[in-house]
């Protein structure tokens, strides 16, 4: 029985493992008596991660999730300069770093992201964190974390989609792979919201498909389901997937959802930073150098990308009107000029602006 992935894979423990110890030594050797811990979250964390073949041989896929929980703060930048060169150490897309300051694991706010935390694997540190964390139940999260899912998730069937897919060219198989995944952790994000709406949301991937076919859904969006939480969790073949039909149902169902919880509200006013979050804001830019994306800058992003998704069709035309006013709007917010019938510089500028942004 594996530890990392639901399928019996020892070479996939075997290179987590590793790559485990190799995070974990430059961490320490970073960060010195500043960390006190390092877990392992994500489904990695708790037995569920997801794999990819590659050459023939199956490996962990996509990015580790890893918080910190240090003594004192750390800025993003040397977060970000260590997660990249693990990354490229270890050959794997992202590494995840996320901190936790020990002080803080009592008051940690009610969120997808704590009663995931709670469910993680502690890797390094004498004390056991998780018992000191806030508890946090599935009735206890709120409707703005579901909307929170969707956003996030939102940039997944335009990011490792190749151009190739929407030339209507032959894709690699690598490409064909990532592409599925990643539609798949769009369609996850979907089931995650659905369950948090009904107060039903479990950490456990293979849960969350059991709890949402349970509550009765149409036989078309169970085997959509079923496809994508089968390939997260390495139990089918991405290149068994029609790739086609795949992306085209996923983003209809994906497009209704995050216009019915997610858009409705998007013209809602943003409300202002309290004192406190501000003051901190200027402290971080003043002693680090670190500068904050601002809300509505985001909400611009997601907007463009929002209407981007909508403008493609399943005729791979473009709908004129969405794409005249997502063109407009790119070179109105960002200063980005993209015809409106650009569809696929559409695409690009969008994962662009999100890696500007948001990763």
């Amino acid at each position: 029985m594996s530890r990392y992935v639901v399928p019996d894979l020892p070479t996939v423990d075997r290179k987590v493992d590793e790559d485990i110890k190799t995070i974990v030594d430059a961490l320490r050797t970073a960060l010195k008596s500043n960390l006190r811990a390092v877990l392992l979250c994500g489904g990695f964390g708790r037995g569920e991660g997801s794999v990819i073949s590659v050459d023939g041989e199956m490996r962990p896929y996509n990015d580790y999730d890893l918080v910190l929980v240090t003594k004192r703060y750390v800025p993003k930048a040397r977060l970000q300069e260590l997660a990249e060169r693990l990354a490229r150490q270890i050959g794997i897309r992202f590494v995840d770093l996320g901190v936790i300051r020990e002080s803080m694991l009592g008051r940690l706010p009610r969120s997808v992201f704590v009663c995931d935390l709670q469910e993680s694997r502690q890797v390094y540190g004498d004390e056991d964190v998780l018992a000191r964390t806030t508890k946090v139940s599935p009735d206890g999260i709120g409707i703005e974390e579901a909307r929170i899912q969707l956003r996030n998730r939102v940039i997944c069937f335009l990011e490792l989609t190749p151009d190739e897919w929407f030339l209507g060219q032959p894709m690699k198989d690598d490409d064909r792979r990532r592409m599925v995944l990643q539609i798949s952790k769009a369609m996850t994000a979907s089931v995650i919201s659905d369950l948090i709406r009904v107060n039903r949301y479990v950490t456990s991937y293979q849960a969350q498909l059991e709890t949402f076919l349970a509550t009765g859904q149409h036989p078309m969006i169970r085997d959509l389901m079923e496809t994508a939480y089968g390939v997260k969790l390495g139990l089918k073949d991405s290149l068994e997937v029609d790739v086609n039909a795949f992306w085209l149902s996923a983003r209809e169902l994906f497009l209704e959802r995050y216009g019915r919880l997610v858009e409705s509200e998007s013209d809602a006013k943003v409300q202002p930073k309290s004192i406190s979050a501000t003051v901190k804001d200027i402290v971080k830019r003043l002693m680090y150098g670190e500068k904050t994306v601002s809300e509505r800058a985001k909400r611009r992003v997601r907007k463009v990308t929002w209407l981007t998704l909508r403008a493609f069709d399943e005729s791979n035309h473009i709908d004129k009107e969405i794409g005249v006013e997502c063109s407009r709007l790119l070179s109105q917010w960002f200063e980005i000029t993209v015809a409106p019938d650009d569809w696929n510089g559409m695409r690009r500028a969008c994962s662009e602006l999100w890696q500007r942004y948001h990763h």
